[in-house]
């Protein structure tokens, strides 16, 4: 028979183009859900499956093994693993040599994740060993798929080798080289940057079409703070005018009310100076007047007109 095995992406019951903030989302609700329904029956399987769970949100959650995971889901298609009654397994060979390198390099991911399930598996047989010494069938079917798991793995990287070999070590087309590339490009701008593009150049036209915005942005936010900078130079400027005007003004009037008190003075000193003449020569006619009446009175008297 033939066993499809589980995607991540099935196991977390995420698709394929999940974020990673909802790849944890994912694996916080299903684990959370699992915790509640273990009991002293299910313990086993519900840690088994917890373990399985946290290894698919730990492949999936890290850029370079999702992205040679995914990788590996696109190109898996060339192979098969066949599982017949007697429980042996047989792999399907590829028709076309000169993807097995890709097979080969694209199969890290998914070692990686069949030799996390094998050692989640042995560790919940042990512990299933270990809570009592009867054979449980839980434990007999744990034990019989962490070995068909561990066959599986090594017999298909054996027999990729083995077909590179009889393809005499081809090395990986150009074209082929030029996809994968294209699909990792793809996989990374999706996980960088949350949008998914057709193509490479697509996503450099996006990316320049971000720079250009970019740049316009910070010119823009460039002439506003060169605008406000003006703005205050220019507020500064009036209100450093209207300080000296001030001061000025000020100043003049200072020096308009002391002019005013200086004519007034000089006024008030050129009055009380022909005051002061007057009086003299008021004073210079009297005496003059006497002398006169008093030499016509010598005069007189002299005279003998008295």
């Amino acid at each position: 028979m033939t066993i499809k095995k589980q995607t991540l992406y099935e196991i977390l019951e995420v698709s394929p183009h999940a974020s990673y903030a909802e790849i944890q989302a994912a694996h916080e609700r299903i684990s959370q859900k699992l915790r509640a329904e273990i009991n002293d029956e299910n313990r086993g399987a519900i840690e088994f499956k917890l373990r399985v769970l946290n290894v698919a949100a730990k492949t999936l959650s890290t850029e370079s093994t999702r992205a040679e995971y995914d990788a590996r889901l696109v190109m898996d298609t060339h192979s098969v693993v066949v599982v017949p009654q007697t429980a042996a397994l047989a792999l399907t060979p590829v028709d076309n040599p000169a993807s097995m390198k890709s097979d080969a390099m694209l199969l890290k991911a998914d070692a990686m994740s069949l030799r996390a399930d094998a050692v989640s598996l042995r560790a919940d047989a042990e512990t299933l060993k270990s809570s009592g010494s009867q054979k449980s069938p839980l434990r007999m079917i744990l034990t019989v798929i962490a070995t068909f798991m561990a066959i599986g793995l090594v017999m298909q990287v054996g027999f990729s080798l083995m077909a590179l070999r009889s393809a005499g070590g081809s090395a990986l087309s150009a074209n082929e080289a030029a996809k994968a590339a294209e699909r990792a490009y793809i996989q990374n701008y999706y996980q960088e940057n949350g949008v998914r593009v057709n193509s490479r150049a697509e996503g450099e036209m996006l990316d320049a079409a971000n720079r250009r915005r970019e740049n316009e942005k910070r010119e823009e936010e460039l002439a506003i703070r060169k605008q406000e900078e003006e703005a205050r130079k220019q507020e500064a400027d009036a209100r450093k005018f209207a300080e000296e005007s001030r001061r000025m003004g000020e100043r003049v009037s200072e020096e308009l009310r002391r002019a005013e008190q200086q004519a007034r003075y000089e006024e008030e000193q050129q009055r009380m100076r022909a005051e002061y003449e007057k009086q003299q020569r008021e004073q210079a006619e009297r005496d003059r007047i006497e002398e006169e009446r008093r030499q016509t009175e010598e005069a007189r008297r002299r005279l003998g007109l008295n």
